[in-house]
């Protein structure tokens, strides 16, 4: 087989249902683009027909190719699974839902050739406000504001990234979906948005919910030491955030012997912050030398 210009990774748990109907719009859409490409779906544990399925198609398809893993690892780190097996020089991730559409991976991957490092889909006419608008907007909201990149749609799973950006890069779970491109150290003027549609799920069960917003909160106080992991070990990262909590605390107790509430309050606050930093740095430091995933099978 010739060099693969694109990777189509798509995650899948319990998609029995879209499995069919979306390998055919991925082939659709990439047989009319006319560039060499791979399609690796991922088997993330699933308890339904869905890995038979993708056996199947294996059979029949030498650019499709199936991972499957061997627990459940969650969208995140099935998103990397597949990537760790790509071969293209442009990744594509796309969920497994059937709420993206195939025919707009050819946009992301002609606006990607315009220059930048990744663009992501940004979803319109999204159904659902309580459920799926109001927590996406105030969430992306704070994302833009503490990494300074203009972002409408983090959590659209719908992006086309250079192979450089991604590759052999792991993040916990659920920092992908949230924050790319922030946590790959990407500048504002290296990333795009393309306005794709968001379609109705037909099978299978989506997690929304406002509670979302209160774990985004938590994990942008680690971004700005996220982002310079790139430029500084980790080790040195992690060892200054824990000096850093030990002078807090130093305060903390000083502020207590001069009865100082309200600094004794603003001050507790701040370790509290310090420590949830610390917890995600952690995080970054052992996903990346241990990726929480283990690919049972591969064909």
């Amino acid at each position: 087989m010739k060099d693969v210009e694109i990777s189509v990774v798509v995650p899948m748990h319990n998609e029995e249902g879209n499995v069919l109907e979306l390998y055919k719009e991925i082939r659709q859409s990439m047989d009319s683009y006319g560039r060499s490409y791979e399609m690796i779906f991922v088997n993330d544990y699933s308890s339904d027909g869905t890995l038979k399925l993708l056996k199947d198609l294996s059979q029949t398809d030498k650019r499709f190719h199936f991972c499957d893993l061997l627990s459940n690892v969650g969208e995140n780190w099935a998103v990397f699974a597949g990537i760790s097996k790509s071969t293209g020089k442009i990744i594509v991730t796309i969920d497994g839902d059937i709420q993206n559409d195939p025919k707009y991976i050819p946009v992301l991957v002609n606006k990607l050739k315009e220059g930048f490092k990744v663009v992501s889909g940004w979803r319109e006419h999204r159904i659902g406000f309580f459920a799926r608008l109001a927590p996406s907007f105030v969430a992306n909201k704070f994302i833009s504001l503490v990494s300074g990149i203009k972002v409408h749609d983090t959590g659209c799973t719908l992006k086309a990234y250079r192979s450089e950006i991604i590759k052999d890069v792991y993040v916990p779970k659920g920092f992908n979906n949230r924050f790319s491109p922030a946590v790959f150290n990407i500048a504002n003027k290296d990333f795009a948005e393309v306005r794709v549609p968001d379609r109705i799920r037909k099978f299978g069960v989506s997690h929304y919910g406002l509670e979302r917003i209160f774990i985004v909160f938590n994990d942008l106080l680690a971004i700005p030491f996220i982002r310079r992991r790139f430029n500084t070990p980790l080790a040195d990262i992690n060892r200054r955030v824990l000096y850093a909590i030990l002078f807090l605390e130093l305060l903390l107790v000083s502020a207590v012997l001069i009865k100082g509430f309200l600094f004794a309050v603003v001050f507790l606050v701040l370790i509290m912050a310090s420590f949830s930093i610390r917890r995600n740095i952690k995080r970054f430091i052992e996903c990346e030398h241990n990726p929480k995933f283990i690919i049972k099978e591969f064909i």
